[in-house]
């Protein structure tokens, strides 16, 4: 378990950005999913 008062406030930021630097490229991968079977259907 991670006890988060151990951790500094960079540390909590780095960890953020990386969960939605992630996030944002599982969706930029789904858009560009969805453009390419709209463009050939």
């Amino acid at each position: 378990m991670i006890h988060l008062e151990h951790w500094s406030h960079d540390e909590l930021a780095i960890q953020m950005n990386l969960s939605k630097d992630r996030l944002h490229v599982k969706l930029h991968r789904a858009r560009m999913r969805l453009k390419k079977l709209l463009g050939e259907a």
